[in-house]
């Protein structure tokens, strides 16, 4: 499903390098829903990173040309100057960035203001340089996960990227890209998954281990730093933890439904016990898990299994009947996290 919107999005939006006059649209295919489109004449664009390389010019046929440089050619970069650097610009629905993460790689991200969901998916892509140092783009969208192997399917966006200096391109000749705005806080914020049997516990408190903020390009990013954590239910010790094996870590977005988050894994060697397999079965665990939030919200309902060598329970906004033990599904148990705006440093 994310595919097929981000191949929609991505006609049009990757194209905005290519002709810097976007409309933008997404939809949530689940709910048979359309949301806005809107069209912007001039998005503005901005770069993540400002260092600048000097490279020689190349005269097209891969041979150094030193006889004929200007001043204005030895100015210019190469193409891998802007490797590893994100370059943003704005639609109607919202901040959009697209980061050259190798010579062969784009990470593109699109978020959708009216949903609170930062859409991420990948693309392989070509360049060749022709006249005046101007470079042609053109990618492939392959999948949204960096598991999967790239190829050269599906439609291509082609765009034209001229690089004036390592903190500032030109497309199409009539858009400036600079260099990007962003800014990492921390915050006070606490995580509640609480059960109300076994004489009330709050195992959120006991996996929660700090909460981070990313400002970049005009939104912002939580990321809920996890781990393990120990208690003591009616005499029984218990190591807690985050359990992706059955249950993706997710958060509500505004439209109320499930969007899967961002997460990272514990290494290989650092596991605990799955309290729902036989035989101790042991299970990496997640060490955080990030997601847009917007500055207006403070509470943000999340959907994740927190487990442990006892038992294990389903957290989400609490509309579910299942029981404990049942991973992935609705249960009347509620994991939030709070977020102290005001304690943002």
């Amino acid at each position: 499903m994310l595919k097929r919107l981000f191949l929609t999005t991505m006609i049009v939006s990757v194209t905005a390098f290519g002709a810097l006059s976007c409309s933008d649209s997404s939809s949530d295919e689940e709910e048979n829903t359309t949301k806005e489109n809107t069209t912007t004449e001039n998005p503005s664009v901005t770069t993540q990173d400002g260092n600048n390389a000097s490279q020689s010019q190349d005269d097209g046929t891969g041979t150094e040309n030193t006889e004929n440089k200007t001043e204005n050619q030895s100015s210019a970069v190469s193409f891998e100057s802007i490797v590893g650097k994100a370059f943003t610009f704005t639609t109607g629905s919202g901040p959009h960035t697209l980061k050259f993460e190798s010579d062969s790689e784009i990470v593109y991200t699109m978020y959708v203001e009216a949903q609170n969901v930062a859409y991420k998916h990948y693309l392989t892509y070509d360049y060749e340089k022709g006249e005046d140092d101007v470079y042609t783009v053109t990618g492939y969208i392959h999948d949204d996960t960096p598991e999967t192997p790239s190829d050269k399917s599906g439609n291509p966006s082609t765009y034209k990227i001229k690089i004036v200096s390592g903190s500032e391109i030109l497309i199409n000749d009539k858009n400036t890209a600079t260099v990007l705005d962003s800014k990492e806080y921390t915050v006070e914020a606490a995580l509640s998954c609480y059960v109300n049997a076994m004489g009330g516990v709050d195992f959120g408190t006991q996996v929660y281990k700090g909460t981070k903020i990313k400002y970049e390009n005009g939104f912002y990013t939580a990321t809920v730093e996890l781990g393990t954590g120990t208690g003591n239910i009616y005499g029984i010790d218990h190591l807690d933890f985050v359990d992706t094996s059955n249950s993706t870590p997710g958060y509500y977005n505004k439209l109320g439904k499930v969007t899967n988050a961002e997460y990272t894994m514990s290494a290989e060697d650092e596991t605990a016990t799955n309290s729902v397999a036989e035989g101790n079965e042991q299970v990496r665990y997640a060490t955080s898990m990030s997601f847009p939030v917007t500055k207006d919200v403070s509470e943000y309902n999340l959907w994740i299994y927190i487990n442990s060598n006892v038992m294990g329970v389903q957290f989400c906004d609490g509309s579910g009947e299942a029981g404990s033990g049942e991973p992935n599904v609705a249960t009347k148990y509620v994991g939030k996290i709070t977020i102290d705006w005001d304690s943002l440093n």
